[in-house]
Formats: structure tokens, sequence, C-alpha cells
């Protein structure tokens, strides 16, 4: 599926994602050390038709040094 044609998923529907906000498990490697963080993506922004990004919360773990 196109990044495009996903978007109206995020806002319409009884169990649009906008209600049901996606959750996400992220690893981060850095300097040999693994940590991993549990999200919630939300606010999603498509720009230029291809890029789709988030602004996350995190519910779990530590995404900053």
């Amino acid at each position: 599926m196109k990044t495009a044609a996903f978007v109206p998923f995020w806002s319409e529907g009884k169990s649009c994602l906008l209600s049901y906000p996606p959750d996400a498990d992220i690893s981060i490697v850095e300097g040999g050390i693994l940590r991993q963080v549990v999200a919630v993506m939300e606010g999603p922004v498509l720009t230029g038709g291809a890029s789709f990004t988030y602004t996350i919360k995190v519910l779990q773990g530590d995404a900053l040094n």
C-alpha cells in the first residue's frame, strides 16, 4: 500500500488510528548498549506524498541519554 493511500486510515472509521493510536517497540543500539522503548505513535504528518512521520509518547523505557 502506498503511504498516501494509508493516510485516511488514521482518521476515518469507528476504529481509526486517531482513536486507537498504534504503539511500537523501538530498539536503539548506541555504544554497544541496547535500549528498548515502548511508545505510542501520534500526530502523523505526510510530507511530499511519501514521507510519513510521527510524534511518539514514550510509555516505557528511555529514548534519551
